[in-house]
């Protein structure tokens, strides 16, 4: 981070001490999801079981090859919108790499 970068920072970070903002809500205010971060990963959608068996940093099989997806690529393992993991996908298996516990 440049040093212009940590001086802004600083100076955001004073003027709201400043205003007397509980942390809570300065939190609250700049926190954004986690797949904002990763919007850029494809995401694939996953089964509950196989959902669980990457929570429990098992690898899945998948049959076939997911669309937009090469092996080698990292993906976002998603289960109902929530992110299960960040996964490598080796061409027939996903292996977790990252799991979220969210």
């Amino acid at each position: 981070m440049s040093q212009t970068s940590h001086r802004t920072l600083l100076i955001e970070s004073m003027t709201r001490l400043r205003t007397h903002v509980p942390f809570d809500a300065m939190a609250q205010a700049d926190l954004q999801p986690l797949q904002t971060a990763l919007d850029d990963i494809p995401a694939l959608a996953l089964s509950e079981v196989d959902a669980a068996r990457l929570l429990h940093g098992q690898p899945v099989h998948l049959n076939g090859r997911p669309m937009g997806v090469t092996s080698g690529d990292v993906v976002l393992a998603m289960r109902d919108d929530v992110p299960v993991a960040l996964a490598h996908f080796t061409g027939t298996s996903l292996e977790p790499r990252r799991v979220f516990n969210l």
